[in-house]
């Protein structure tokens, strides 16, 4: 670095460093490495530079070390020149974060330092592919076969959505395992976008994207034909069928191409497969005549029983998403009846044909290609078992939903959320991760106990918990008896799952501590991670037993450390987190577990996956616990439309999703539309059969709009709607309450003392939460019967508990303060009132408030001031005045506010 070393100094220590990784590591910490010709660093964010690898039109591309991951990366750095196409580049990062496929190049992580914005990718250990069809003469197989798996990753692109816009032979990458994958999406754009941004290479670009048209996948394809015509010509003579496939690709009009990479890929390996069986012919011929050897006779003998063999399979998905099951499965959800049925259907019909068609085509490649050696024969056999247990899980699906009925419609996007990705089954990394085979001897049982567990899974998640249990302990002595420890930890796995949801605490953490335990000894770290999250949810959040939740947080996230792409898993470890966070009000921590979460599903996932409405449900009721109801507004209102597009317009879920953004308005004082909003959530309930307590909480909801707006007889019918379904003791206590707020609206304050009295009496031995508001209630009752003594006196033990439950800063706080001070003044001890007065108007002012809710607050310093601070009561009690006829939500008030200024004067 000094050059201070000789020639063959240089050249011996560059051999051992090609050969050191620790060595290789020193040198890349201590040596700079420049970014551009302004400036040298030797880190970007946490990652070490070692080398440049390339540069481009937006950036140059580094390798370098992850220290915290222990491992190389190529790292893409925008030129500095380009700061106004930082966008794309972190476009190019979320595009190809959505895809996780084998001829995909994988992105790890994205960010921002130095000014720069940067992605950090897979490091192929290979070359370009333009390198590589120029480093030696291909023949003509290892070209087509490169090509096909470039068709792969073009088409996985398109399956989420997405247009390369610049593939070329640059941008295609031959891994030295002989994997090919695209990379490089920093000009991909939405197959529905409107317009079609500049950029790209003209010699690859299709006519449409030279003339700024909108582009669909076809251009891709065209580009695609492009480099493979280059390919060709280099080597020769192409067939005629070959020549005409890609003259197609490249035809000017894109309705002339082929209509998808799908059928390209097909016409591809159809013309290869006639191509080959036209070989074999001759040289049959030519053995007949004595010419050739036998070697072309045992490879026409091997392949035959393999592609019967091929065949036999992709004929069982078939029967397992037949016509008539489709058409079975179509009755059954229509006789239900239900609003939820044709858009659950819908779901359901489009989302197995997607599934199964992907299975077929993953299980063509893998089933057809060849098996020269015994390692090549054993992945072929890890990957039939993946794409078995898919199997078996579109089995259970299908038999499950033939009993479909209305409550059940409700669980199908569960149902479906048990279907794991097919890509996983030719994902290297997904495949590193599964568990050894079991011994040949023990297949045939270890094959019919993961047949139950098909069943069981699907019982569960169908809902129907109690015959799910029965199933799953029936499959996990099927399990046991095999003593294969991967199958028997996922028996385990659904029999804690399934006591789980029937409240069964004690026995589903003893099932899934045995599941974790079995999973990690039988090197199934997959099932091991989600017996860990799974615990997080039944024993740390529902539990409350949020010590040993955290635990199994850390345990699952160390295990996730040693899997790369688990992503899915992560996600839901993460939600768990935060939600325990949240339940402890450690407001805080959870913002920060739900900023991971959020980048984590967006950037994997994309803004419209189920698991993003997740997390944007989650970061609004973080900020809630902030005290932000308006910045919760946006995250919850995405949260349902994701809902909506999932799951229906009619879904339960997207009801209680309704209904906390009608919370959030109404905790910002607009009762107008969170009214609005409670309407259309409880019409969503009571299409629904079987639903009365949510029928009865959407009622209590509407009511309280409805006095806040001053709609009493209104608010009278719809709480005795709610009267009539609530039977459970919360329940119930919470119409007592609602009954009171509304005798006191009424003027009948005797009547609400003895309500909200029996409010909080029936309280009394409850968690500190459940007790604020009935005192809260009582306290204000009394201050308006003139007993501001009592009054004072129960909002203290209001502001107590608050306090306790929520932090002394917290707007939780405001509103007993609040009610206490104004007990005091009323008993002329102004003295007393006036700090925790100012405490509660500090508490509005620097939190997203109801408007009224802060005059009301200010209205009382201004009462508590003493007469050396006139102006200051006098601008506070304006304030509020002005405030109040803005709402137009307590007339009373203004005329108080009115009353206390004209004294004043």
């Amino acid at each position: 670095m000094d050059g201070e070393l000789s020639e063959a100094e240089i050249a011996e220590l560059s051999g051992h460093l090609d050969t050191c990784e620790d060595c290789r590591t020193l040198v890349a910490v201590v040596q700079p490495v420049p970014i551009d010709d302004e400036v040298s660093v030797d880190k970007i964010g946490r990652y070490v530079l070692r080398r440049v690898l390339g540069s481009g039109g937006m950036g140059v591309v580094y390798e370098a070390v992850d220290p915290e991951l222990h491992r190389v990366v190529a790292l893409k750095v925008l030129r500095s020149d380009l700061e106004g196409r930082q966008q794309r580049l972190l476009a190019e990062a979320r595009a190809m974060a959505l895809l996780s496929h084998p001829n995909v190049v994988a992105i790890y992580d994205v960010g921002h330092a130095e000014e720069r914005a940067y992605i950090v990718m897979a490091l192929v250990d290979g070359v370009s592919l333009r390198h590589w069809l120029a480093r030696e003469p291909r023949t003509f197989d290892a070209i087509l076969d490169a090509f096909e798996q470039a068709a792969e990753g073009l088409r996985a692109a398109h399956t989420v959505g997405l247009v390369h816009r610049d593939f070329k032979p640059e941008n295609v990458f031959v891994a030295n395992d002989g994997r090919v994958l695209v990379g490089d999406f920093g000009l991909a754009v939405s197959l529905d976008a409107e317009a079609n941004e500049a950029g790209g290479s003209l010699a690859y670009m299709a006519p449409e994207q030279r003339t700024g048209q909108k582009v669909d996948a076809r251009a891709d394809q065209y580009a695609f034909c492009v480099t493979l015509d280059e390919a060709l010509r280099a080597r020769g003579a192409v067939p005629r069928w070959l020549a005409k496939l890609v003259a197609r690709g490249m035809a000017k009009e894109p309705s002339d191409r082929f209509p998808s990479m799908d059928a390209l890929l097909l016409a591809l390996r159809g013309g290869r497969r006639r191509g080959a069986r036209h070989r074999v012919v001759i040289a049959s011929s030519i053995v007949a005549l004595g010419l050739a050897s036998v070697g072309a006779l045992w490879v026409r003998g091997r392949d035959a029983p393999q592609l019967a063999e091929c065949h036999a399979y992709e004929g069982e998905m078939r029967a397992a998403w037949s016509p008539s099951v489709v058409a079975k499965l179509d009755r059954a959800f229509q006789s239900t009846k239900s609003p939820l049925a044709e858009s659950a259907w819908k779901k359901t019909h489009q989302s197995l044909d997607e599934y199964t068609s992907a299975w077929l085509a993953t299980h063509r490649r893998t089933c057809e290609a060849p098996r020269p050696t015994h390692d090549v024969a054993l992945l072929y056999e890890l990957k039939k078992s993946c794409l078995g247990e898919r199997l078996e899980i579109v089995r259970a699906i299908t038999t499950s939903l033939e009993q479909v009925d209305g409550p059940m419609l409700e669980q199908v996007p569960a149902l479906l959320q048990l279907l794991p990705r097919v890509e996983a089954c030719e994902d290297a990394r997904s495949i590193a991760q599964l568990a050894p085979l079991p011994a040949p001897e023990k297949a045939a049982a270890v094959d019919a106990a993961r047949k139950k567990l098909a069943t069981a899974s699907a019982t569960i998640a169908g809902g129907r918990y109690k015959d799910g249990l029965t199933l799953a302990d029936d499959a996990w002595k099927s399990a046991n008896a095999t003593g294969y420890l991967p199958v028997l930890a996922e028996a385990y796995l659904w029999v804690g799952t399934a006591h789980g949801r029937l409240g069964h605490t004690q026995e589903s953490e003893r099932a899934l501590e045995q599941a974790a335990s079995s999973g990690s000894a039988g090197r199934s770290p997959a099932i091991a991670v989600r017996a860990w999250v799974k615990l997080m949810q039944f024993v740390g959040y529902e539990g409350k037993r949020y010590d040993d939740g955290t635990r199994y947080a850390e345990y699952a996230k160390a295990a996730l450390e040693s899997m790369p792409g688990a992503f899915e898993l992560e996600a839901e470890r993460l939600a768990w987190s935060r939600a325990m966070l949240l339940d402890q009000k450690r407001f805080d921590e959870a913002f920060a577990v739900s900023q991971q979460e959020l980048a984590l599903v967006e950037l994997r996932f994309g803004p419209s996956h189920r698991f993003s409405a997740t997390a944007l449900d989650g970061r609004a009721g973080v900020l809630v616990g902030q005290c932000k109801p308006r910045s919760a507004i946006e995250p919850q209102e995405k949260s349902c439309g994701i809902l909506e597009r999932e799951y229906g317009a009619q879904h339960p879920q997207l009801a209680l999703c309704l209904g906390n953004l009608a919370a959030l308005h109404a905790n910002l004082g607009d009762h107008t539309r969170a009214l609005e909003i409670k309407k259309r959530a409880l019409g969503m309930f009571e299409a629904l059969p079987g639903h009365p307590n949510h029928v009865a909480m959407a009622h209590r909801n509407m009511v309280r709009s409805l006095l806040e707006l001053g709609r009493l007889k209104e608010a009278q019918i719809e709480l005795d709607a709610a009267a009539a379904l609530s039977h459970r003791e919360s329940d119930e206590t919470s119409v007592i309450l609602l009954r009171g707020d509304l005798r006191r609206r009424e003027g009948k304050l005797v009547e609400a003392l003895a309500e909200h009295a029996l409010a909080v009496e029936r309280t009394r031995a409850n968690e500190p939460p459940r007790r604020i508001d009935p005192l809260l209630s009582l306290a204000e009752t009394n201050l308006r019967s003139g007993h501001f003594s009592e009054a004072a006196t129960l909002a203290g033990q209001a502001v107590t508990l608050a306090q306790t439950v929520h932090g002394a800063g917290s707007c939780r706080t405001a509103e007993p303060l609040r009610t206490q001070a104004e007990a005091l003044v009323a008993s002329g001890r102004a003295n007393e009132a006036l700090p925790l007065a100012e405490r509660a108007l500090l508490a509005w002012q620097t939190s997203e408030s109801d408007p009224l809710a802060e005059a009301r607050a200010a209205f009382t310093v201004a009462r508590s001031l003493p007469v050396g601070e006139a102006e200051r009561a006098k601008r506070l009690a304006s304030f509020a005045r002005e405030i109040g006829v803005q709402t137009d939500r307590d007339k009373a008030f203004v005329e108080r506010v009115d009353s206390w200024l004209t004294q004043a004067k």
